[in-house]
């Protein structure tokens, strides 16, 4: 058990360069955004908070939420905490399954930021 440990601890600090610390800053700002304040297709992000317990008033803005849960879905910062782990202990567990899982969510990103940045 201690090799494993030294091996995934020696793939921590070696296994990932920079390309792969850009996307997963990028899928992880992305993940947290759709989590925290986008609709998503079918209103699915919305509902998901609905469900977890996150409110919003007649002019649709969002109620400060009660508990640690749903305030955690309804705060980028917070949530990319949490997605940023996520996507760190995913790349040493499986470092295809996290790119595989990374790489849109980071395009979906620069995409994003060029759109804003065109207008």
């Amino acid at each position: 058990m201690q090799s494993l440990l030294t091996e995934r601890t020696s793939a921590l600090i070696t296994g990932f360069g920079l390309f792969d610390l850009v996307i997963i800053a990028l899928a992880a700002w992305r993940l947290s955004r759709l989590i925290t304040q986008d609709s998503g297709p079918m209103m699915i992000f919305e509902r998901l908070r609905y469900l977890v317990g996150v409110r919003r008033d007649e002019a649709n803005f969002q109620l400060s939420p009660d508990g640690s849960f749903p305030r955690l879905v309804s705060c980028l910062d917070c949530f990319s905490v949490t997605a940023g782990v996520v996507f760190v202990a995913m790349g040493l567990w499986s470092p295809l399954a996290m790119m595989l899982l990374a790489l849109p969510l980071a395009v979906s990103t620069l995409v994003i930021t060029l759109d804003q940045w065109m207008r």
